[in-house]
């Protein structure tokens, strides 16, 4: 009887476990931890405004992680995946208007100097685990392996 209620006690204390691994913009560690757990470098910081930041690589491009809905620099309730490619001879609004036509996610945009930029905005209150979180950072990996091929990079 005690070995079944033992048991018992460790699956509840693994289940209670599983669900507090969530990865959430209000917790950026969970996302640094996330990503660690998944190969991936991830150096936590602060961007202009004070929120957290995150900078890490996928596909082999730098790509900085964006905290937003944030209230006082802290639980905020959205992550973007941005990266940008400094290219010699820039592109065009017309070739970014064209992924945007063509793409169900990740948006395009370029700077003032030409240099497109790929962006993947997503929720978190509630959290995501770290498999849908590993999901939703292969598609941004896909949709970054796309969007090389379309600014010739």
């Amino acid at each position: 009887m005690l070995k079944t209620v033992l048991s018992a006690t460790i699956a509840a204390g693994a289940l209670f476990s599983a669900a507090q691994a969530q990865v959430t913009a209000a917790n950026p560690q969970s996302v640094v931890t996330a990503l660690q757990n998944l190969g991936y470098r991830a150096a936590l910081s602060e961007d202009s405004s004070g929120d957290p930041k995150i900078s890490t690589g996928v596909d082999g491009v730098n790509v900085s992680i964006y905290f937003y809905g944030c209230s006082n620099n802290a639980n905020c309730t959205a992550l973007q995946f941005v990266a940008g490619f400094n290219l010699t001879n820039g592109t065009t609004a017309d070739s970014m208007n064209e992924w945007n036509r063509k793409k169900a996610s990740g948006s395009a945009w370029i700077d003032s100097e030409g240099d497109p930029y790929l962006t993947y905005y997503f929720r978190t209150e509630d959290g995501l685990s770290e498999r849908n979180f590993k999901n939703t950072l292969s598609a941004y990996s896909t949709q970054l392996t796309n969007f090389k091929k379309h600014i010739n990079w």
